[in-house]
């Protein structure tokens, strides 16, 4: 085995081990991202209602005169606890939007990037294969009849602009 086939075939193992494991675990990864944040934002609706249920207590406790201190406090927890809210809102946004989005954009090119790869690798290997190929039915370039084992062949010319169109189409 030369070493041009020995680097093509090490190439070729580290795409497929792209292929094969990593990107599937990073749209994994991605996938459970986004459940969690999905699950973040449910529980931001639950703490909103829950602060609200905390000011309603402590604005009865404010307007009692044996629970007023009681009310006060309340009101200090539900805005602690409204602050905290708002951080972590802010985290998820930057979670979502620095993390997630750009993982998720990253990997949909990888995967394109992969793809066309893999098609150029095909059609050089076509190619290669031509050029041993050709040489053994055709002695010249031209377009004529040639029998080779009393078979007889028509050479068809070939157009490299129709068989670039054809191969970036599909």
């Amino acid at each position: 085995m030369s070493r041009s086939d020995e680097l093509n075939k090490m190439t070729e193992n580290v795409y497929k081990g792209i292929l094969d494991q990593f990107n599937p675990s990073l749209k994994n990864f991605v996938t459970m991202g986004k459940h969690y944040e999905k699950a973040l934002t449910g529980v931001t609706v639950a703490a909103k209602g829950y602060f609200d249920a905390l000011v309603k207590l402590g604005e009865l406790a404010s307007d009692s005169q044996g629970s007023k201190e009681l009310g006060d406090t309340l009101f200090q927890m539900a805005e602690v606890h409204r602050q905290i809210q708002v951080q972590l809102e802010d985290v998820l946004k930057l979670f979502h939007s620095e993390l997630l989005s750009q993982l998720e954009q990253k990997l949909d090119l990888d995967i394109k990037y992969l793809t066309v790869s893999q098609k150029f690798r095909f059609f050089f290997y076509f190619l290669h294969f031509l050029t041993y190929f050709i040489p053994l039915f055709y002695k010249d370039s031209s377009t004529e009849v040639h029998i080779v084992n009393n078979l007889t062949f028509n050479r068809p010319s070939i157009d490299k602009k129709f068989i670039m169109e054809g191969f970036f189409q599909s």
